[in-house]
């Protein structure tokens, strides 16, 4: 299993940081591998990074049992990605336009939308944190 840490610079490229191959995906590996990325990088020690990963096996929770000040966030696309995959292609633009909404008002007919064409696929939506939404 490849695990990979990367950063976004100025601009705005992704930028690999750390990698390693690793046994299993899992909270034990995870936890490895972010106890030698903060050895690499002592700044995020001292900032309050934010993590955004795709919500799998373990890696929540090793990012915050090693970095207890980081800010974790979910990537929108991998909820979009894990919406098709469980709803069918319909659902991903409408969750799209869920995640793409400027105003309460205009989340929450977005999820109507959503609601409407698969109650399953909304709720899965609304199980999700909101506010740890990346895109």
């Amino acid at each position: 299993m490849l695990m990979v840490a990367c950063g976004i610079d100025a601009n705005e490229n992704v930028l690999p940081l750390a990698w390693a191959l690793v046994p299993a995906e899992n909270e034990i590996w995870w936890k490895w591998f972010c106890v030698y990325l903060k050895a690499a990088f002592s700044e995020m020690n001292e900032a309050k990074v934010v993590f955004i990963s795709d919500r799998d096996k373990g890696i929540a929770a090793a990012v915050q049992f090693v970095f207890p000040e980081s800010t974790p966030a979910h990537c929108c696309q991998h909820i979009a990605d894990n919406i098709q995959a469980k709803f069918g292609n319909r659902c991903r633009p409408m969750f799209w336009r869920i995640a793409r909404a400027k105003s309460k008002k205009l989340f929450y007919e977005a999820l109507k939308v959503l609601e409407e064409e698969n109650k399953r696929a909304a709720e899965y939506v609304e199980n999700i944190p909101h506010i740890l939404w990346a895109r």
